[in-house]
C-alpha cells in the first residue's frame, strides 16, 4: 500500500490486487498501465505484476490476487484517511478474483467495526458500474455474513483462537438481547457500509447512463469521477450524487480537455449542492503560467466551447485553478 499518494482527492492507496484492461476511451492512456509496465520490470515488484501486461506494456486482463494481509483495507495506517481502493485495477473487472472481492470487503467491515479501527473512508471506483450494482443487488443478507466468512482465519480477533471474525462481527454489532430482530439491525448498522464511498468513471456524454446504473447501488455515498474528461457532458443528473471529482488527461498521448466543459460542470455541481473536486488540467492548461523560457506546443481547444489555445504545460506546471481558485470541496 502507499501511505501517501500523488492522487489529489485522496490521502492513501491501497491494492489487493493489480491488472485490467481497456473498456472505455478514457482507458486509452490509462496511468496504472504505463505504472504497471514499469512495475513488472522492477526486480522487487516483478513477481506481482508478472503477466498483468505484456511485452508492449498494454493490460492483458490478467488479475493478481492473494496479496499479504498487510496490503488490506483495515491495515492502513493512521486515522481518519480518504483511501482510494484498487488505483491499480477495477474490482469489478471480469477476472476480478470473486474470494479476494469478498475478503476486500471484509476488510473494510473491519475497520468500521473493530474498537482499534482506524476511522477511514474508503472510495472505490469502477469503470464497469453494471457488475458492481449486480454484486451488491444480492442484498445486506447474503453479503454481510459472506463478508463475515471471507474474513474467518486471517482478519483476527483478539488472541487469534477464541473467536473467529464471523463471530465477532455478528456479536459487535448486534446487540445480544435483540436477537429477534437480528438481522433487521445488522442492516441498520452495516447496510451500506458505512464506511465505503461507491463510484463509476465517466470520460464522455456517451457514459452518462452509468450515472443511472450508480443511482441503483446500495452506498453510504455516490461519487463520480469525470477523468479524464474527453467531451463535453451538457445536462448531468446529479440526483443521488454526493461527490464529483473532474481532471483533465495526464501522460503521453494526452487529449486536451476545453475549460468551459470543466465550468459547465462545476456550475451544476454548485447548483445541485453536489460537492466539486477539481483534480488538475492535466498535461493541457487553458493558460500557460509556468514561466518557462521555452514555448511549450500548442493545440487548439477541442470543440465545443470557446475558441483559443491549449498549452502544453505537462500536469506539474498546468495547474488546478479554474478562473483563479481551485475547487477542493469534499463530502463532509
Amino acid at each position: 500500500m502507499a501511505t501517501t499518494t500523488r492522487i489529489e482527492w485522496a490521502d492513501a492507496t491501497t491494492n489487493t490486487a493489480v491488472g485490467c484492461s481497456h473498456c472505455s476511451p478514457g482507458c486509452d492512456h490509462c496511468y496504472a498501465e504505463k505504472f504497471a509496465h514499469r512495475l513488472s520490470k522492477h526486480p522487487v515488484a516483478a513477481k506481482v505484476y508478472a503477466g498483468v501486461v505484456d511485452e508492449r506494456g498494454k493490460w492483458t486482463g490478467k488479475i493478481n490476487s492473494n496479496f499479504s494481509e498487510k496490503m488490506y483495507p483495515h491495515r492502513v495506517p493512521g486515522k481518519g484517511k480518504r483511501v482510494f481502493v484498487g488505483s491499480m485495477t477495477d474490482i469489478f473487472h471480469p477476472n476480478y478474483p470473486a474470494e479476494n472481492r469478498d475478503e476486500l470487503f471484509a476488510s473494510i467491515m473491519a475497520d468500521y467495526i473493530f474498537a482499534n479501527g482506524h476511522g477511514h473512508t474508503f472510495i472505490i471506483l469502477t469503470k464497469r458500474p453494471q457488475a458492481m450494482a449486480e454484486y451488491f443487488a444480492a442484498g445486506p443478507n447474503t453479503l454481510l455474513r459472506r463478508w463475515g466468512r471471507a474474513g474467518n482465519g486471517w482478519i483476527i480477533v483478539g488472541d487469534g483462537d477464541s473467536e473467529t471474525f464471523e463471530e465477532y462481527a455478528d456479536a459487535e454489532t448486534i446487540p445480544q438481547e435483540m436477537t429477534s430482530t437480528r438481522d433487521n439491525l445488522r442492516q441498520d448498522y452495516l447496510w451500506p457500509l458505512p464506511n465505503l464511498w461507491l463510484g463509476v468513471t465517466v470520460c464522455n456524454r456517451d457514459e452518462l447512463w452509468k450515472l443511472d446504473v450508480l443511482r441503483e447501488t446500495p452506498a453510504a455515498l455516490r461519487s463520480v469521477s469525470f477523468e479524464p474528461l474527453l467531451s463535453d457532458l451538457g445536462a448531468v443528473n446529479l440526483s443521488g450524487i454526493g461527490w464529483v471529482i473532474c481532471g483533465g488527461e495526464t501522460g503521453p498521448g494526452a487529449r486536451p480537455m476545453n475549460p468551459d466543459w470543466v465550468r459547465s460542470l462545476r456550475d451544476q455541481c454548485q447548483e445541485a449542492t453536489v460537492p466539486f473536486f477539481f483534480k488538475s488540467w492535466g498535461e493541457w492548461a487553458p493558460d500557460c503560467l509556468c514561466g518557462t523560457k521555452k514555448p511549450h506546443p500548442e493545440t487548439p481547444r477541442p470543440a465545443p466551447g470557446h475558441m483559443g489555445c491549449m498549452f502544453k504545460c505537462g500536469k506539474a506546471n498546468s495547474g488546478r485553478s479554474i478562473d483563479k481558485r481551485t475547487w477542493d470541496e469534499v463530502p463532509q
